[in-house]
């Protein structure tokens, strides 16, 4: 069986010198933990091996919060392919509590921001919600917090709570004092006020989200991390239209970031709570398909839904439509028509549980046939429909949120691509040039000084020159950020001259000074592979034998005479790198 914890605890116990190293020997069941050498390390196998499978007995016994404890304490020294010491068992074990308050704190706020029971409430109310729970934000144990979903639903709960309280708290002055008035009501959720439409191939992608903003407390990810105030999961930023989570560390190349997905947003709230057959809405639909000749053509024959759905985050109200989507879905399920969908996706799995749990049949059976005539909500569909939305809130949202192009047997989700929504909180992005605090080799506090490139790269060129390099490529924050900016721009030009590229985007963060920091953020293109994989041979670029059908070869020398009128001669590297295919 696995290694567990109180193996590498009992053994970090039975040395007196903290520094001492723990080793793992063996693999599968016969793999045991000792204590190590003295003075000099176990190899370099050795140390990855044992941090790995301290970081496994972790996950095993505190699920989200070992994980995050693990990268506190020695996500740095794992990535520098360290030695795992006595002392680092201790620390990490000592950090545990810590990280649960911090990790509880952070996902209270990220539903707080988002939840439409507190988002529907006066501000007044709101503000009684927020002190309630600020006052005591943890009731009870963290025990059972083995995965984010058991993390979020005791927020929630906490969050019920709170508002629970409040209410009951003016109840009472208002028995004492008849003029109390702490504003209350009820403050209607509208549509989205931001909306965003999806990059055309030639579509220069420097400036699209130009507006938005890291604060200061947002950006040097990895300090944070180190800090134990973020870990995997977590939201990173506040932004009322693209807050974000924090997948992991940028771990290759030189230049320091973090990959995350998007999360949902305030302004998802107000389009998942919306009537997508609102005339306001239904005008907001006429205005895309008299812009966009393309999706027009597309909606042609289709249900006022349909139209909404394929138009996505475009819509101010495609929330709306997505959720009922899957709700309608979830709902046919729980009435146990298992020929309702041919294998549907986990996460309608997991609604229809919640759904059959909280809701009589008969409400199912409205759930389940909410829209036959294609656009007419009847009253009763739309009084069950609200009921759903307010008390399934975050059952629903975390089955749009976890939607995938395949499901776990690895044949294709059917509803997958009914919606652009999905792909959006699907898709990973990379954001680099986040430069940490932490790595300046002088200068004062924020922006000030000269800045390291990550200590991870020492690793790849060796313990001397490594280092060497880490000091003559340091740069200042200035530099760092115009570099950002010519990287944009050469982006966008080779987009606009027809060169497939990356959706780059300039992010603006700061440091912990205010000073600006111009990052890039870059989606991930799926299914992208190097040239370098098995498609150069002799120095000439050729097509594998199972390569995707629709790649064209044709294509390249075009692409490369671009590169070479514009100068960049490292556009394909040496090895292939730095270009690749992807669907075609």
């Amino acid at each position: 069986m696995p290694l567990n914890l109180d193996t590498f605890r009992s053994v970090a116990h039975q040395t007196h010198f903290s520094s001492r190293d723990l080793a793992v020997q063996g693999e599968g069941d016969g793999a045991d933990v000792r204590l190590g050498n003295f003075v000099f390390s176990q190899s370099e196998e050795t140390n990855v091996a044992t941090m790995a499978a301290f970081k496994a007995a972790l996950e095993k016994e505190y699920g989200v919060f070992g994980t995050h404890a693990f990268d506190t304490v020695l996500g740095a020294r794992s990535q520098m392919h360290k030695s795992l010491r006595a002392a680092d068992v201790t620390a990490t074990l000592s950090a545990l509590e810590t990280v649960k308050k911090n990790r509880f704190i952070g996902e209270l706020s990220r539903q707080l921001d988002t939840n439409p029971k507190f988002r529907e409430l006066s501000p007044g109310m709101r503000k009684l919600v927020r002190s309630s729970i600020s006052d005591a934000p943890i009731d009870g144990s963290l025990k059972d917090c083995a995965t984010d979903a058991d993390l979020a639903k005791k927020a929630v709960a906490r969050i019920e709570r709170g508002v629970e309280s409040a209410k009951e708290f003016v109840e009472r002055m208002k028995k004492t004092n008849p003029n109390y008035d702490v504003d209350q009501g009820t403050h209607a959720l509208e549509g989205r006020k931001e909306t965003e439409t999806d990059a055309k191939p030639n579509e220069a992608t420097g400036l699209r989200r130009l507006k938005n903003i890291f604060r200061g407390k947002e950006t040097s990810i990895e300090d944070r991390v180190k800090k134990g105030f973020l870990g995997a999961g977590m939201r990173v930023n506040r932004s009322n239209t693209n807050p974000v989570i924090l997948e992991k560390l940028k771990t290759n190349g030189v230049e320091p970031g973090f990959i995350y997905r998007n999360d949902w947003s305030k302004d998802d709230t107000r389009g998942f709570m919306s009537d997508f057959a609102s005339a306001e809405n239904r005008t907001a639909l006429d205005t895309l398909k008299a812009n966009d000749h393309a999706f027009a053509q597309k909606c042609e024959g289709k249900g006022l839904r349909a139209q909404i759905l394929l138009a996505g985050r475009a819509h101010p109200a495609a929330m709306s439509a997505v959720a009922e989507l899957l709700i309608e879905e979830a709902a046919k399920l729980a009435l146990g028509g298992q020929d309702a969908m041919q294998n549907p996706p986990d996460a309608v799995k997991s609604l229809a549980k919640a759904l059959k749990g909280r809701f009589a049949e008969d409400d199912l059976k409205t759930l389940a046939n909410l829209r036959p005539d294609g656009a007419t909500l009847s009253k009763s569909g739309a009084a069950v429909l609200r009921e759903v939305k307010l008390d399934l809130f975050t059952e629903v949202r975390d089955a749009v949120m976890s939607m995938r192009p395949k499901n776990a047997d690895d044949t294709a989700n059917v509803l997958y691509d009914r919606s652009p929504v999905f792909r959006h909180f699907a898709d990973r992005a990379i954001v680099k040039l986040d430069y940490n605090e932490g790595d300046k080799l002088y200068g004062g506090a924020g922006g000030a000084g000269s800045f390291r490139r990550p200590e991870r790269i020492i690793v790849p060129r060796g313990a001397v020159f490594g280092r060497i390099y880490r000091f003559t490529s340091r740069q200042s924050a200035d530099t760092i950020s115009a570099g950002a900016v010519t990287e944009a721009l050469a982006n966008d030009l080779t987009r606009i001259a027809g060169v497939p590229s990356q959706e780059l985007e300039i992010v603006r963060g700061q440091y912990s000074d205010g000073h600006p920091k111009i990052m890039l953020a870059a989606k991930f293109a799926n299914g992208y592979k190097d040239l370098e994989a098995g498609m150069l041979k002799d120095g000439r670029v050729v097509k594998p034998a199972d390569a995707d059908p629709e790649l064209k070869m044709e294509s390249l020398g075009k692409y490369k005479a671009f590169f070479l009128v514009t100068a960049d001669r490292d556009g394909i590297g040496k090895r292939g790198q730095n270009k690749g295919f992807a669907g075609g």
